[in-house]
């Protein structure tokens, strides 16, 4: 399995069919969109949320967690993951740069 986080934002990465990929983004208003060709990447399950941990004021609204979205790799193609956020934290607007997660992924015959 492969798993991604924030600093693979807008880069393309390879899978081969059957291989799974953990997408986990470090604040709990992200919110996955569908994977952009399904037949090529399909989602394994909802979005699963995980509030708090190490590191993580008490405060309520600060989005403070992760968020984690399953895939699994069908069959070769193109797919896009994407992800999007408005709030950045109690009150906190996100700027453009910190609204959008994508992710292209290339999935090769193995």
């Amino acid at each position: 399995m492969m798993k991604l986080s924030e600093s693979a934002n807008g880069t393309t990465v390879t899978l081969r069919p059957n291989q799974r990929l953990d997408v986990v983004l470090h604040n709990t208003y992200w919110r996955f969109g569908p994977s952009s060709s399904s037949s090529v990447l399909a989602p394994e399950g909802p979005q699963r949320f995980h509030p708090g941990g190490p590191g993580c004021p008490s405060i309520p609204g600060t989005g403070c967690g992760t968020t984690d979205q399953m895939f699994k790799a069908v069959s070769p193609g193109t797919a896009v993951v994407s992800a999007d956020r408005t709030t950045c934290g109690e009150a906190l607007q996100c700027t453009p740069d910190q609204s959008h997660y994508r992710l292209t992924v290339k999935v090769v015959a193995g």
